[in-house]
């Protein structure tokens, strides 16, 4: 048993233990919060992109605040009893499991820093491809962890039901916080036609060389220059293996995605990370999500985002590419609204 298996399992008995003995939830104020920033530490850029966006809407809430940071990544984080009663917020998209042993949050030396006070911005589940329910175990620890005070924004309605099931009635599904400028008014003004280049990305992580490698190859034959946005510390190395030359790589992490997109303007996106293809639609770009996995798929179902599944490509790829498509994407804004607002001193947000 590794010694974060071992954290865990200590953190799970003291989270059974306190429900067993229905031990009164403790109250934490939102006037300065801290974020459970999941970029740090990270080697995914796509965590960079989720806080970025993050922190572009809790800056209107706490426009006085300069955050103190705990990371999620490792073994443990720096926070102290002096953050007891401070309200995290807790950032990501499959920042949360439907098992402990998936689940990978660095707790504090002494758990109880985070008991009640954490509140959930834009997350979701993974592991719901495997299992659509969250074990007694895992129920038992998000009990411990998420505040009673505050409702809990989620990035899908799999995600707000699963949580439900366990009896965590205070969520609302929001989507995911990087699509909260994605209106209506927005995406009508994204443009519907083709362009002479295209930006890409594949999954290091994810791979199927077949259909990857389809991918690739019509992008080719459809555009002037085909870019790959390098996301994951795999991606260079996996991309080498297939058989597409050719290809013209954007390194430089986050950063690089950034100078890329500012420094081009005639391309469309078609790759299979979900982040930077919202980036890109925040950005006015025509934009196609490859679905590899459960994150992308259940957005899509829930707020039409433009995205096919890996699988259909051979059959739909080319029509997607050439024709006219309208970005039209459904965004709850009266759920982002009231959580924005349980904030606010007046009541009202942004």
């Amino acid at each position: 048993m590794s010694e974060l298996q071992r954290k865990m399992k200590k953190i799970v008995f003291l989270a059974q233990s306190r429900l067993n003995r229905n031990a009164a939830p403790k109250h934490v104020p939102s006037d300065h919060p801290m974020l459970l920033d999941t970029s740090l530490y990270s080697d995914n850029a796509g965590d960079e992109i989720i806080m970025h966006f993050a922190e572009r809407q809790i800056t209107r809430i706490w426009s006085d605040n300069r955050f103190d940071r705990l990371p999620t990544h490792g073994i443990a984080c720096s926070a102290t009893m002096n953050d007891v009663d401070r309200l995290k917020l807790f950032c990501g998209t499959n920042a949360l499991s439907t098992r402990t042993n998936e689940f990978a949050l660095a707790f504090p030396q002494r758990a109880e820093i985070y008991r009640d006070s954490v509140a959930l911005l834009g997350v979701g589940l993974k592991g719901l491809q495997y299992s659509s329910e969250i074990t007694p175990a895992m129920a038992s620890l998000l009990k411990y962890l998420l505040s009673n005070d505050y409702v809990h924004s989620v990035r899908d309605s799999h995600t707000e039901r699963a949580l439900r099931n366990i009896g965590i009635d205070n969520v609302i599904n929001t989507s995911c916080v990087t699509m909260w400028n994605l209106t209506s008014q927005f995406c009508s003004t994204i443009p519907t036609g083709m362009h002479k280049d295209v930006l890409t990305t594949i999954t290091d992580y994810d791979q199927d060389s077949v259909a990857d490698e389809g991918m690739l190859q019509t992008l080719k034959r459809h555009y002037r220059h085909v870019y790959v946005w390098l996301q994951g510390v795999g991606d260079e190395r996996y991309i080498s293996s297939l058989n597409v030359q050719g290809l013209d790589f954007v390194r430089g992490g986050f950063a690089g995605l950034q100078a890329f997109v500012d420094a081009h303007e005639d391309f469309d996106y078609f790759g299979t990370r979900l982040h930077c293809g919202i980036y890109c639609l925040n950005h006015g770009i025509r934009s196609m999500i490859v679905i590899i996995d459960n994150r992308a798929r259940d957005i899509y179902y829930d707020t039409n985002i433009p995205a096919v599944e890996r699988d259909e490509l051979q059959n739909s790829m080319d029509e997607l590419i050439e024709a006219d498509r309208p970005t039209d994407i459904h965004v709850p804004l009266r759920s982002i609204e009231k959580w924005k607002s349980q904030f606010m001193p007046t009541g009202s947000a942004d």
